[in-house]
């Protein structure tokens, strides 16, 4: 905690009062001393504090979300990929949908702005674009954004099942599914 706290000090003195923070890596919510880390960002004078998670914890513990906002965390920028749960089944081989759409509701009771963020995988989520935005659009003003990011191919992925998408045929997905969303927006 002390090794963070300092590297989080040098961060924002290099950085400026502008500065923001991110937890992320793995995820974070399993460290043991997360609501300390926050702590320590805020003390240290960070105003946009954001925990980059699966949802999961935040899902099964209102309480959690709580103690996380009160510790200073501002933005939840979490993994949601579609709004159905073939996708989640092909990714994790497991269901999620519900637990993402559990932990959105307990970051608005709790006051925590969320950024959905979709990995986007050609042939699993990629005809759900629109209808995220529009489930982002429903969920204002807990729901500050969505993130829509092409499939990158490393760790668990095989190598014999790449499908590459592009950021432009993100965005021609996009418009094609949504009809307020332009490519020229």
């Amino acid at each position: 905690l002390e090794e963070c706290r300092a590297l989080m000090k040098s961060y924002r003195e290099r950085a400026g009062d502008d500065a923001l923070i991110e937890f992320c890596g793995g995820e974070p919510t399993v460290r043991q001393d997360i609501l300390q880390l926050s702590r320590a960002a805020r003390d240290l004078g960070f105003d946009y504090i954001q925990l980059n998670t699966n949802g999961i914890r935040l899902a099964e513990s209102p309480d959690f979300c709580r103690e996380l906002r009160s510790a200073g965390v501002t933005t939840v920028y979490m993994g949601f990929d579609a709004l159905t749960d073939k996708p989640y089944m092909a990714k994790y081989g497991r269901s999620l949908l519900d637990t993402k759409k559990k932990a959105v509701e307990n970051c608005a009771r709790a006051g925590l702005a969320v950024v959905l963020v979709v990995c986007v995988i050609p042939g699993e989520n990629d005809g759900e674009l629109g209808d995220i935005v529009r489930y982002a659009a429903a969920n204002m003003p807990t729901v500050k954004g969505v993130y829509l990011q092409p499939i990158s191919y490393f760790g668990i992925y095989p190598k014999d099942d790449i499908r590459r998408m592009t950021i432009p045929d993100v965005i021609r997905r996009l418009e094609s599914q949504h009809q307020d969303i332009s490519a020229r927006d």
